[in-house]
């Protein structure tokens, strides 16, 4: 069959095809949107493994060096006339305590500190979970009513420090400020 300058001719080695062939029976290459894609069927295969195995690598890597630690962060929800309650939730992937807590009040540079007590035992937060305790104030094992600790003025702060144990690090202590909250 002689090329006209109308007959199709292959990509590759130039000899006539079939109008509309999708592969040159000559060379056998693709005519289509295949030709662009020169891969074996080992090297696509092999390209595959490749990519299976880099993934599970890098997850592996990824989980040696990963350092998992607990993340307690507390925020105050509700200030009562007797009790403080405290949510505490934990951002981290290992679980986390919190240990004591100690209530401060600053007025005018001057401080008084009180520990909290709570009456929950399970003082364990799970890694993305998050727990409510309700706080009371106590002096010399007496718990003292929030009704007394109020005082008012702009220059009155109250701040909790939280003393977390972490059961994959040294203990820590996290601390939440804000202001004295009125009567």
């Amino acid at each position: 069959m002689e090329p006209s300058s109308q007959s199709p001719v292959c990509r590759i080695c130039r000899k006539p095809i079939e109008p509309g062939a999708v592969k040159c029976t000559a060379c056998g290459s693709y005519q289509n949107w295949r030709r662009f894609f020169s891969f074996g069927t080992i090297a696509l295969s092999l390209l595959v493994a490749l990519i299976s195995v880099s993934t599970t690598a890098i997850q592996v890597t990824k989980n040696m060096f990963a350092k998992e630690q607990s993340d307690l962060r507390f925020s105050l929800v509700k200030y009562g006339p007797d009790t403080i309650t405290i949510m505490s939730s934990n951002l981290g992937d290992r679980a986390g305590a919190l240990r004591s807590a100690t209530l401060k009040i600053t007025m005018s540079n001057e401080a008084k500190t009180y520990n909290l007590i709570w009456e929950d035992a399970n003082l364990v937060v799970k890694p993305d979970g998050w727990r409510l305790f309700e706080m009371k104030p106590v002096i010399d094992k007496d718990i003292v009513g929030l009704q007394l600790l109020r005082y008012t003025g702009d220059n009155c702060f109250h701040s909790i420090k939280f003393n977390v144990l972490a059961f994959d690090h040294a203990p820590k202590s996290s601390t939440i400020r804000y202001k004295c909250p009125s009567s």
